[in-house]
């Protein structure tokens, strides 16, 4: 069984974004099909906004766990291998079953050099994008801990913060742009998957790693002006994100305020998820913990499972559809990998040599 200790924070706020990334796959055939000048729609739009800090705030989080092993010893070869089993190996299976299913249901055709372009790209299904981002920053994984050591002082951090900043922006959000003035002939379309479309996120997590006591302590402390920073980017992403969807106006500079938010919103997160350390949440929730990356990959098949259930059913209102896509969601996928998790587990002490 997997006994390695875990921070009870760092598990709290792992678990509330795989809780938000369910919902953004859940809620998003409601949100697109929602009628727009509805109020239904615009509290749907922005809750359904509000958990798209999931991803960066998982990539926060892992570079905040491999700062925190600086000072370990660190085998290049062991860590990969690690990776490859925990992270790329459930991912190509994952990758195997969708393509089996999505070709059993007539959504693709399967050919060899297809599925290895989808594998590589992570386009056999729309969340995959995240491991082979993830999976960059794992391989460069030298690079960084370098750069950890050598964030031994404040101006160092501010100045690793300012500059993997504008980096991000310039070869990460524009980098189709950047691209695109070399080669005018296609544009760019998986910066959303390449690492430095998140590399404030990353820089930000070896940051609080390398001082993570001195950080902790401080978000303890901080609550309160977390919790008010981030109802301040909380209020402003939710209304330009209105306005701008329902065409009130055109908010081009929309992805500015967003980054905004996500920042205050990681930074909530994590204040109000060591003010909950010390409580019985951090047991409750660990067997969603350690299977989350399972129900990560796994979640949206359930929903096309519950799709196909909707379709079965005929004339199915729009919230009786997110009704069922939440059910799936949640109650089916985290059972289910949950429980494969905990047999698992069991399977291994089992089979695990006595004395040893």
């Amino acid at each position: 069984m997997n006994t390695k200790p875990r921070k009870n924070e760092l598990s709290l706020m792992n678990v509330t974004l795989c809780f938000f990334v369910i919902f953004i796959h859940a809620a998003s055939t409601a949100v697109s099909s929602a009628d727009r000048t509805s109020a239904e729609y615009a509290i749907l739009l922005t809750v359904w906004k509000y958990c798209s800090c999931a991803v960066p705030g998982f990539i926060f989080l892992a570079g905040l766990k491999l700062s925190l092993g600086l000072e370990k010893p660190f085998s290049y070869p062991k860590y990969l291998l690690g990776r490859v089993k925990r992270v790329l190996i459930p991912y190509i299976i994952a990758v195997i079953v969708y393509t089996l299913y999505f070709c059993a249901r007539g959504y693709a055709v399967f050919t060899p050099i297809g599925f290895i372009s989808e594998l590589l790209i992570g386009n056999t299904c729309a969340h995959f994008y995240f491991v082979v981002t993830i999976m960059q920053f794992y391989l460069t994984a030298p690079l960084w801990r370098a750069l950890a050591r050598r964030l031994d002082s404040g101006v160092r951090v501010a100045a690793a913060l300012v500059a993997s900043y504008f980096l991000m922006l310039i070869f990460g959000q524009y980098l189709a742009d950047f691209l695109y003035i070399f080669d005018q002939s296609r544009v760019f379309a998986y910066a959303d998957r390449v690492f430095t479309t998140y590399l404030f996120w990353w820089v930000a997590g070896l940051a609080a790693g390398r001082y993570y006591e001195s950080f902790r302590a401080e978000a303890s402390r901080s609550l309160l002006p977390a919790s008010l920073l981030f109802a301040l980017g909380a209020l402003l992403d939710g209304f330009l994100n209105y306005i701008h969807m329902t065409g009130r106006a055109t908010v081009w500079w929309l992805d500015t305020a967003h980054s905004f938010y996500i920042f205050t919103a990681i930074l909530f997160l994590y204040a109000l998820a060591v003010r909950l350390s010390d409580s019985r949440l951090p047991e409750l929730l660990s067997p969603i913990d350690r299977a989350s990356y399972s129900i990560y990959l796994w979640h949206p098949l359930s929903l096309y499972v519950a799709d196909s259930l909707t379709a079965r059913l005929g004339d199915v209102s729009l919230t009786a559809a997110l009704a069922i896509r939440l059910a799936f969601g949640f109650i089916v996928t985290i059972g289910l990998c949950c429980a494969v998790g905990f047999a698992s587990d069991r399977l291994k002490c089992r089979l695990k040599p006595s004395g040893k």
